[in-house]
């Protein structure tokens, strides 16, 4: 009676008691235990990635701080600004740095058009299209999406321009390096209503006049 009111009885063979229900209980407490301790590992983890972050964070914070705190003293001491003067007058044709960007020494900053200046235009040939095209030879210019049509004549060749001038590479339409001569054409006759026409930037078809061969006999 003592032993089936502690819950044991004798089932012919052996005393059955609650013994390997409670081992089976304790070997899923011990495996929930376990999960709970590799999840505390990655918390913890985690939480010292983020504790990194933050000192990072307030790292930078305090560099920014201390920045903003050197320029508004540089501002309040009353220093002059830096001012470039264009060495001509002209027109603002584009700027090449926005506001904050740095500047490297002899990087362009602005591209400015004298306002004396007559129109010019650029053209780039291949080495075998220059050999047909010689200084003072006519050519027709046509503005691009219009049928007007003006005269030019070849004012300066140069077979290595296309290399050595960053900027002008820079607004060459089809700038392979096929094409590497340059070719400089001005107006003629020059007309006040005419060069109004040709604002920089202006697309136009240039149009030369091609030499035949001369036959012998």
């Amino acid at each position: 009676m003592k032993s089936l009111q502690q819950g044991q009885f004798y089932n012919g063979h052996t005393i059955v008691g609650e013994l390997p229900t409670l081992k089976t209980h304790v070997v899923k407490r011990q495996q929930q235990v376990q999960l709970a301790n590799q999840k505390i590992h990655i918390l913890e983890q985690s939480l010292q990635r983020h504790q990194q972050e933050l000192q990072q964070l307030n790292l930078q914070r305090q560099q920014l701080t201390g920045i903003t705190a050197d320029a508004t003293n540089f501002s309040q001491a009353g220093y002059p600004p830096v001012i470039y003067r264009a060495p001509v007058s002209g027109k603002l044709i584009k700027l090449m740095k926005s506001s904050s960007n740095t500047v490297e020494q002899g990087e362009t900053l602005a591209l400015i058009r004298h306002t004396r200046d007559r129109p010019m235009i650029e053209a780039y040939l291949t080495q075998d299209q220059a050999n047909s095209v010689a200084v003072n030879d006519k050519a027709t210019i046509v503005i691009s999406n219009s049928n007007q049509s003006y005269q030019a004549k070849i004012i300066d060749i140069d077979r290595t321009g296309g290399f050595q001038n960053p900027v002008r590479g820079q607004y060459q339409l089809q700038g392979s390096q096929a094409q590497s001569v340059y070719v400089k054409l001005a107006l003629e006759p020059r007309e006040p209503a005419t060069d109004q026409k040709f604002q920089p930037g202006t697309p136009v078809v240039v149009q030369f006049a091609r030499k035949l061969p001369l036959l012998t006999r």
